[in-house]
């Protein structure tokens, strides 16, 4: 999946991070490291306020 693709389904980063040594820009409760504009890895990252239900049944729509 392509930057430009993960931006139009989740919309614009809400800023980057580290994880695992990996720069990363946070998409809501995901986090996305890109190697020449596609996704190389992903990481999972829900904020402090969704449940684990919540989580699961986002997860799904995807």
């Amino acid at each position: 999946m392509s930057k430009d693709e993960i931006i139009n389904k989740f919309g614009s980063s809400d800023g980057e991070r580290t994880i695992a040594g990996a720069t990363v820009e946070k998409h809501g409760n995901i986090a996305v490291h890109y190697d020449n504009g596609v996704v190389d890895r992903y990481f999972v990252v829900p904020s402090n306020d969704i449940s684990i239900q919540q989580y699961v049944i986002m997860v799904r729509k995807l």
